[in-house]
């Protein structure tokens, strides 16, 4: 395409306007010629050549573009001749004859003002008589004076352009590849910068055109100044030969596609070339974000996402609303369109005809090399579940598959965890991690740790991963565990753990008494000690399986110092076998261990003598019961005559000397019974804590010896027994804190080798009454429960429990006396298990020293029983470098929220802290707070269009309506903040549409700030009716508090607006 515009019009002619008097030119005499400077007609002053008296003056031009149809060299010049001289203009080629053609001014009278000139135009094009033709002389010749001393010529504005036909182009080259000459090409945004290939272009005329070997410019938008964002090299203007090519250099604007026109202008005069331009986005290319970042797996419906982002080549921006097609085997499986980020999002499901890898491609239309516009997506996709194959061994038991068997680490141990691959598994080359299932116990609450710790991927290692356990001694508890795949969408099935002494042995045995008498129902106590091999330590809450004979077994829990006791009363007199087995669950060992009893029927001693203890008649099951510092009477009663007169003495089978027995008589002395009366023996315990014993009456010679048990029991709480809920201790002092929504045992037991065991015990209950505080209570309280040696049980359901509240317990133990208890102890009815449910608001603003700017921090609480948030629990808070500490409780949506404010520049660790009362565990959470130094709106300046720079808010911006003015953010320093922060543009005032502006990109938007700034383009329309108005703008940033000054702008009225106000 060619246009008339802008030619560059090329004067072969040196010194046309004689303003350098008259160099470039030959006279024939200098006398008879000079420059000379005078008034037009139109009273401009004009340099001029003035000959007189036969004077001449020529130059001689070179003929740059060989003579050719089409091609028209065109004299051109302004001439007066005067006091009516008849003077010439004389064309003379190389060859052929000289073109002579008379200078007459029209007005033949003499010039009335000699001063002035009287201009008249003169233009004839040049004819070449051969197209050898290298150069033409111009000469312009006048005639005597004839005694007329002004009688002659005067002329200026000597020109001789070369014409030249439009031009004709052979081939138009852009970026290498040539490209039809109707075509309008596209530059990119971006090209030519930061490192990136300019555009180039060229353009070759046609093999006869007269363009060739002739110099040429570029223009942009009939222009050689650059605008639009498009400059290039050789400088816009500047000429070059018609062979040279241009680099096009684009700049980076975010502006819409815009049209140019890019113009080839001759040196000489012709018609520009003009080539259609649009300047925008044309290059693009695509990137993963979110590749698939898992294997899906078709047996578990499972889809996966994958996001790519659209960018430009060039300025590696994303590109907002371009199209994404999705396609497999050619199919298209989607089209979506990218977001504000350049981001689009395709979620693949996969069905089961497309096991294996399959190649998702996304592409986007680009105009250039489109090919390179479209990204492969490789993604796995599994048929099956691979968790069917994986397998969890425990030390070196044998494996299982995970999720199908329990597994039984040990308190006090360490283990290794083996998670196991069999040959060619699809999840080779991942990673593993290990995660603990929510709910329930807590690592910290079991005291069990991981190396690697939980939820740190660990890759496969000769198709296993080995994981470390740890576990304290702190509590019997159980839990799951699940691990999870870097490449896999679904963790495992949970593997069950029961954390126990697992790993067990056998300790010491005991029995009451051997031969149990059937006609005194003796009870005979047989104890069997459980051990950890692990710790070697006692094994409390461990089942051991009693059996009588070929009977049922019965299991029994052990107590306190590891010991199970099984109570038995024989019926008859034979021998009797009883069994107590136990089963390591670790390993699936087992020991047992047998005791033999020999019952006899009676006891002659009951048929001739009464005894009593404390003044209470003996029971067989309970034996003798001394109280601890205390001195009781034992005595014996003759109850026939027949048994009278016999010498009697004690004895003890079992010394006990941890008892500090006190005898008065002592054992070994004799004392005579007589019929009627009675011995007594005083008994005391001067130990303070309690324990068996073994008494012997006898009476040589005539009686076996009576064997009674004895019991030293101590009314000191803490020397005899445990309070517990489940198998958290309770302090007998502080008291219990049973929970809003518990459902645990209330157990009382007895401490190891106490006296306690095998005697009935009631629950008394007083203050507020378990119905009104909607608490079951089983078995009721009152009610006799036997002390074994796992305790006395009393199930407290608190699930229906609301509202807090306070009663006390008391345990009874009638086989001790009238009136023996232990308590009463308190109880505070509440939420006292918690923890930190892990969901916390952390700080949003990065706050400013020097503002003294204070951020919130929270953490939320949760009740463990209810899994519910709960409110009023204190949490501790402090910041770990100044010494801050407060206790803020937490909210009715169980947050707890602190206020922080740094006092130095840099990062601050502020932690949370609670405790459970119930459990007494400390918990607490770290967050972090980053205190900046000073105000980031300090380091931004304002432009508006291309006024000078200032701070932002300084500088009142004067808008005009129907105008786009543009507004740019700056950054000071671009190493500081809040450069690579996200910023809002924000509006006060007036709204938008009320003043009739529309701001792009739109206000609100996030935008990251870079070193090279911001720009929002601002049009202010011109609609009727529109008034003068102001309004400002300021800016909001993330993680920072304050919003920046308000940056003022005013606005004058539209042309109606005003034009009426001119008329009102």
């Amino acid at each position: 395409m060619n246009t008339p515009a802008l030619l560059a019009n090329k004067n072969l002619i040196v010194n046309g306007e004689f303003v350098s008097n008259v160099d470039g030119w030959t006279l024939s005499d200098y006398t008879k010629g000079t420059a000379a400077q005078e008034l037009d007609s139109g009273g401009t002053l004009r340099w001029h050549l003035k000959l007189v008296n036969e004077g001449e003056a020529l130059q001689t031009v070179h003929v740059p573009v060989k003579p050719q149809p089409g091609v028209v060299y065109c004299l051109r010049f302004e001439f007066q001749s005067t006091n009516g001289a008849t003077c010439q203009v004389v064309i003379s080629p190389d060859s052929g004859p000289e073109q002579s053609y008379e200078l007459v001014s029209s007005s033949l009278l003499d010039n009335p003002q000699p001063l002035v000139l009287y201009l008249e135009k003169f233009e004839q094009p040049i004819e070449f008589y051969s197209p050898a033709e290298q150069q033409v002389t111009i000469r312009f010749v006048t005639p005597a004076n004839s005694g007329q001393p002004h009688r002659g010529l005067r002329v200026t504005g000597v020109s001789v352009e070369v014409q030249l036909p439009p031009l004709q182009v052979q081939s138009l080259k852009f970026d290498g590849d040539e490209i039809e000459t109707t075509d309008k090409i596209f530059l990119c945004r971006g090209a030519g910068l930061a490192g990136t290939e300019p555009h180039r272009l060229s353009i070759t005329p046609k093999a006869d055109s007269p363009w060739l070997g002739t110099r040429v410019s570029l223009l942009l938008d009939e222009s050689a100044e650059p605008s639009g964002g498009v400059s290039s090299d050789p400088e816009l203007g500047q000429e070059q030969p018609m062979e040279g090519g241009w680099k096009l250099i684009c700049a980076d604007m975010d502006e819409p596609d815009t049209e140019h026109s890019l113009g080839i202008r001759s040196e000489y005069t012709a018609e520009i070339y003009s080539i259609p331009a649009m300047l925008g986005h044309y290059r693009l290319i695509l990137e993963v974000v979110d590749g698939p970042l898992y294997y899906p797996v078709v047996e578990l419906d499972e889809d996966i996402p994958i996001t790519v982002r659209v960018k430009s080549y060039y300025t590696q921006k994303p590109m907002a609303y371009r199209k994404v097609t999705w396609t497999l085997g050619g199919k298209i499986l989607d089209e979506s369109h990218t977001n504000a980020q350049g981001d689009a999002t395709f979620t693949f499901k996969p069905d089961n005809t497309q096991g294996g890898l399959q190649t998702i491609v996304a592409s986007v239309d680009s105009f250039y090399y489109p090919d390179n516009a479209s990204l492969e997506v490789p993604v796995r996709v599994l048929l099956d579940s691979p968790w069917h194959t994986v397998e969890l061994q425990l030390d070196e038991i044998d494996a299982a598959l995970w999720g199908d068997a329990t597994a039984y680490p040990n308190r006090g141990g360490s283990h290794q965890l083996k998670l196991l691959l069999p040959a060619d598994h699809p999840l080779e080359d991942t990673d593993f991690a290990l995660s603990w299932l929510a709910g329930g116990d807590s690592p910290q609450t079991l005291g069990v740790g991981f190396s690697p710790s939980l939820e740190i991927f660990v890759p496969l290692a000769e198709a296993s991963v080995i994981w470390t356990m740890a576990a304290e001694n702190k509590r019997n508890g159980q839990y799951s565990l699940l691990v999870s795949c870097s490449r896999l969408k679904t963790a495992s099935r949970p593997n069950l753990m029961k954390l126990a002494h697992n790993w067990l042995d056998k300790g010491e045995t005991r029995m009451s008494t051997k031969y149990p008498v059937i006609d005194d129902e003796t009870v005979a106590l047989l104890s069997l000690q459980v051990r950890s091999q692990t710790i070697d330590a006692d094994a409390p809450e461990v089942i051991v399986g009693w059996r009588v004979g070929e009977g049922p077994v019965v299991e029994r829990t052990t107590g306190a110092g590891g010991w199970s006791e099984f109570p038995h009363q024989p019926k008859t007199v034979d021998p009797i076998n009883i069994t107590a087995q136990v089963t390591s669950p670790y390993d699936k060992s087992s020991f047992s261990h047998t005791f033999v009893l020999a019952p006899v029927q009676s006891n002659p001693w009951t048929e001739f003598t009464s005894l009593s203890m404390r003044d209470m008649p003996l029971d067989a099951a309970v034996g003798i019961v001394c109280l601890s510092g205390e001195e009781g009477q034992l005595k014996l009663d003759s109850i026939k005559p027949e048994f009278s007169g016999e010498w009697i003495h004690l004895e003890m089978s079992d010394q006990n000397p941890e008892l500090d027995l006190v005898f008065d008589p002592p054992l070994g002395e004799k004392k005579r019974l007589e019929y009627g009366q009675a011995l007594t023996w005083s008994i005391k315990s001067n130990a303070p804590i309690g324990g068996r014993f073994s008494l012997r009456i006898c009476c040589e010679g005539v009686l076996p010896a009576w064997e009674i048990v004895g019991r030293v029991i101590s009314k000191n709480f803490e020397n005899e027994a445990t309070l517990a809920f489940d198998q958290f201790k309770i302090d007998p002092v502080l008291g219990g804190f049973p929970c809003l929504g518990m459902n645990l045992p209330f157990i009382f037991q007895y401490r190891a080798g106490s006296a306690l065991a095998g005697l009935d015990v009631q629950l008394k209950w007083e203050g507020q009454p378990p119905a009104e505080l909607k608490i079951k209570v089983d078995p009721e309280p009152g009610t006799s429960v036997e002390l074994t040696a796992e305790g006395a049980k009393w199930s407290l359901d608190c699930r229906s429990s609301v509202e807090i509240g306070t009663f006390t317990l008391t345990v009874l133990i009638p086989g001790i006396g009238p009136g023996f208890a232990y308590g009463p102890f308190a109880m505070n009815l509440g939420h006292h298990r918690v923890d930190f449910t892990g969901i916390e608001h952390e700080a949003i603003i990065d706050p400013v020293v020097a503002e003294q700017e204070r951020v919130g921090v929270a953490q939320q609480v949760r009740s463990l029983f209810t899994e519910r948030p709960v409110e009023d629990v204190p949490v501790t808070w402090k910041g770990s470098t100044d010494g801050q500490a407060t206790s803020e409780p937490s909210r009715r949506n169980g947050f707890s929220l602190f206020l922080y404010q740094p006092k130095t520049v840099g990062p601050h660790e502020v932690i949370a802290e609670l405790e459970s009362k119930f459990d007494g565990e400390i918990y607490s959470r770290t967050m972090m707070v980053k205190a900046l130094a000073s105000n980031v709106w300090d380091n931004v300046e304002f432009q508006f269009d291309s006024t000078e720079v200032s701070p932002w808010g300084e500088m009142t911006a004067f808008a005009r309506r129907g105008q786009t003015h543009t507004v740019t953010l700056k950054l000071k320093d671009a190493t500081q903040l809040p450069v690579n922060t996200y910023v809002q543009l924000g509006w006060r005032g007036p709204g938008a549409t009320e003043l009739g502006v529309t701001v792009d990109s739109a206000l609100g938007t996030r935008r990251l700030l870079t070193a090279q700034g911001l720009t929002w383009r601002l049009t202010f329309s011109n609609t009727p009716g529109l008034t003068a108005g102001s309004f400002s703008l300021f800016l909001v940033a993330e993680r920072v508090l304050a919003t920046s000054p308000e940056n003022p702008f005013t606005i004058n009225a539209s042309t109606s607006a005003q034009s009426q106000d001119v008329a009102g």
